[in-house]
C-alpha cells in the first residue's frame, strides 16, 4: 500500500531501438512509496523497452525518468543501481556456470561486509531454499529456483524500486503463485515494485495501480482490482475468464 509521494515518475517517454521507429511515444507513468504497479498491454506496447529506459539500457528520444527528482535517463545502469533501483530482466537473469553464493556476491562489491552479511541474511530470511543451495552452479537451479535466485541478486543492493519484467513466465504453476507471494513481501519489506506482466489478472489483483499500454502510451491506468472490472479493458486486453475461475 502506497506511503505517500511519487518516488518515480515516467514523463513523455519516447524510445525506440531503430532510428526514425519509436516503441514508446510518449508514456507517462507514476510510481508511489511503498505500492505494486503493474504494466500491462499486447506484445509490442512497450513495456519491456520501458524497464531497459528506466534502467538505463536504452537510451529516451524525449521525456524523462525521475528518482525523486533526479535525472536516471542520462546513466549507465551501475550507476542507477547505485542511486536505489534494482531489475530483473526476463531472460539471461542470473550466470548459470556460477554457483548461487557466486551470483549473489556480483552485486556486493559496493557494500562493506557487514552490510553485505546482514543483506545476505536478509535474502535468506526471503528466500530460504536459496541459503541450501549456495554452493550449486545456478544453471543446475530449475526455473522457480533460478527467479528467485534473481530476483534475490536485484535485492542484495537494497533497492528502493525494484523492475520486474514478466517474473513468471515460464514456470510451473506452483511457482507463479510463489513468485507472486514474493512480490507481496517484498514489498512489504520497503521496497517500491514495479512488474511487466503477461500473467495480467494475476498481477493487477496484488497491485495497487496498473497501467494498460497500447503503442508505446497509457492507454488505461487506475487501481488494479478496477482495471480487472473495467469493461472495455476486459474486452480487449484481458479477455473472459474461463468458468470456475478468473486466473
Amino acid at each position: 500500500m502506497s506511503t505517500g509521494g511519487a518516488l518515480l515518475e515516467v514523463t513523455g517517454l519516447v524510445a525506440g531501438y531503430v532510428p526514425e521507429v519509436n516503441i514508446l511515444t510518449g508514456l507517462d507513468l507514476k510510481l508511489n512509496r511503498g505500492e505494486i504497479v503493474t504494466v500491462v498491454g499486447p506484445n509490442g506496447a512497450g513495456k519491456s523497452t520501458l524497464l531497459k529506459v528506466m534502467f538505463g539500457l536504452l537510451r529516451a528520444r524525449e521525456g524523462a525518468v525521475l528518482l525523486e527528482g533526479r535525472r536516471l535517463d542520462t546513466l549507465q545502469p551501475h550507476e542507477v543501481v547505485r542511486l536505489g533501483m534494482g531489475y530483473v530482466p526476463q531472460l539471461e537473469n542470473v550466470f548459470p556456470s556460477l554457483t548461487v553464493r557466486e551470483n549473489l556476491d556480483i552485486p556486493a562489491r559496493y557494500l562493506s561486509r557487514g552490510d553485505y552479511q546482514r543483506r545476505l541474511d536478509a535474502t535468506y530470511e526471503l528466500f530460504p531454499p536459496l541459503k541450501a543451495a549456495l554452493g550449486r552452479p545456478a544453471g543446475l537451479l530449475s526455473g522457480g529456483q533460478r527467479q528467485m535466485l534473481a530476483m534475490a541478486r536485484a535485492l542484495v543492493p537494497e533497492p528502493r524500486v525494484l523492475l520486474l519484467d514478466e517474473p513468471s513466465a515460464g514456470l510451473a504453476p506452483d511457482y507463479v503463485e510463489l513468485v507472486f507471494q514474493k512480490i507481496l513481501e517484498i514489498r512489504d519489506s520497503g521496497v517500491t515494485i514495479l512488474v511487466v506482466e503477461q500473467n495480467a489478472r494475476r498481477a493487477l489483483r496484488l497491485s495497487d495501480r496498473g497501467y494498460v499500454l497500447e503503442l508505446g502510451r497509457n492507454r488505461f491506468e487506475g487501481p488494479g482490482p478496477e482495471l480487472l472490472k473495467n469493461e472495455t479493458v476486459i474486452e480487449l486486453y484481458l479477455g473472459r475468464p474461463k468458468t470456475g475461475g478468473d486466473s
